[in-house]
């Protein structure tokens, strides 16, 4: 999710004052940020929720937004995904039509907007390097359609991409599914229904085709999985038997952070709910590295925008449909673990600001209801008062705190990649 206001990913240099965050902007400072990813990254993937929003004051938020990517989009492909802040009817035709240079495969190849007839990007497939990406719509899920394309519709076409893409192993060994809304998380009631919804229909065809990685967005924090199936993980990342689930979301909106008010199940590797965006890089036909980087203002020091907080390597030697009898049977983390395996897990941006060390020996939101229970209800209420003024004299006063509406809101993301030596970013 990257909006044209606190777009704090771009470059350290953007703010919550202004949507403006163009090149001439961001000239200050391109050592960090995703700016300093051009000529590194081969594309960026941008997983939906644009602008906040793409026809917010008549489009012109949707065309600031288009100036200040451009100083990526002008120089790398930059590829998109469609999420829930597209779903209204001017909305989804801003997408459609600002988008529209996606190279879409889509079955049926057009799809009607309050525009008119467009193509259809809303789902698509594409061939880089070592990769097979799939752009899918999860936005079906929740009520977009225009009578032709149909949740239905998109599950017959992708069940014969993904059919063609283990045919072409060979050439193309890796599958990243990449879609908007998430399939597993761990932050916010999403993570029930919503996840559910689209887990039903497309957790067992991920394992039919060995997709190896679900990149998402949607939650404005990052996390990423165990390899996991039904609900089953194993903490390990050689020769996965199950997808990897990675949310990546936060590359700052106006809606600011996403609190966790789950705690973190046990295939859950690293989640974090500060700024920032996922890089991999795609080394070879059995390696990929990856990793989150940080590029949160509101927590930490600025000496510290571009900080890198989870990193990973995946070692994949036999890509392929998975093995439901090899599948992970167990908990990657098993309830009752250590207290330095929870620290290493998690970072919880808001700790920090209320006073509190992230690293402590509970999980950020076991730590949370402890205090609440420890302090008392006023003492809480005050501490939760003073985090409201920091987040007015710092980020301004259209910052409070206030739940995300996520019915008519969504997210962006952007990933970069490297694939045979290339690699590409998400947020």
């Amino acid at each position: 999710d990257l909006g044209a206001s606190c777009a704090f990913s771009l470059c350290s240099a953007c703010t919550s004052d202004t949507e403006v965050c163009d090149a001439s902007v961001c000239a200050r400072n391109t050592s960090a940020g995703l700016v300093s990813e051009v000529g590194k990254a081969d594309m960026f993937l941008h997983l939906g929720d644009f602008g906040y929003d793409l026809d917010t004051n008549n489009g012109r938020t949707g065309d600031q937004f288009m100036q200040n990517v451009e100083q990526l989009a002008a120089k790398m492909p930059y590829m998109v995904n469609h999420g829930n802040h597209e779903n209204g009817a001017q909305s989804l035709a801003h997408y459609m039509e600002r988008f529209r240079s996606q190279p879409s495969n889509a079955e049926p190849a057009t799809f009607a907007t309050a525009n008119g007839e467009t193509t259809n990007v809303l789902y698509f497939s594409w061939d880089y390097g070592l990769v097979h990406y799939v752009t899918i719509p999860t936005e079906l899920w929740f009520g977009i359609s225009d009578g032709k394309t149909t949740k239905q519709t998109f599950l017959e076409w992708l069940k014969r991409d993904l059919q063609a893409a283990n045919n072409n192993r060979e050439n193309v060994p890796w599958i990243i599914v990449q879609g908007h809304r998430s399939i597993y998380c761990s932050c916010d009631g999403d993570c029930d229904g919503d996840a559910e919804a689209v887990r039903a229909d497309m957790e067992e065809m991920l394992m039919d085709h060995g997709v190896d990685f679900f990149i998402n967005a949607h939650e404005h924090n990052y996390e990423r999985s165990f390899p996991l199936y039904k609900g089953k993980s194993k903490a390990s990342l050689v020769n996965p038997t199950a997808p990897i689930y990675i949310v990546s979301g936060s590359a700052g909106n106006r809606e600011m952070h996403e609190p966790f008010t789950q705690d973190q199940p046990s295939w859950s590797a690293f989640r974090s709910n500060t700024f920032g965006y996922t890089i991999l890089w795609v080394h070879n036909a059995t390696h990929v590295h990856g990793q989150q980087v940080s590029t949160d203002p509101t927590s930490f020091p600025m000496s510290r925008y571009g900080e890198v907080i989870d990193d990973f390597w995946v070692v994949q030697k036999v890509h392929g449909p998975f093995d439901r009898a090899l599948a992970p049977q167990g908990e990657a983390f098993p309830p009752g673990g250590d207290a330095a395996g929870l620290r290493a897990r998690s970072l919880d941006h808001w700790l920090p600001l209320l006073g509190f060390d992230h690293r402590g020996a509970m999980a950020g939101e076991e730590y949370l209801r402890w205090l609440q229970t420890k302090d008392g209800r006023d003492a809480w209420q005050e501490r939760l008062g003073n985090l409201q003024q920091w987040v007015h004299e710092h980020l301004g006063p259209e910052m409070t705190l206030r739940r995300k509406k996520k019915d008519n809101a969504g997210d962006v993301s952007t990933k970069s990649s490297e694939l045979d030596g290339n690699m590409f970013t998400v947020y």
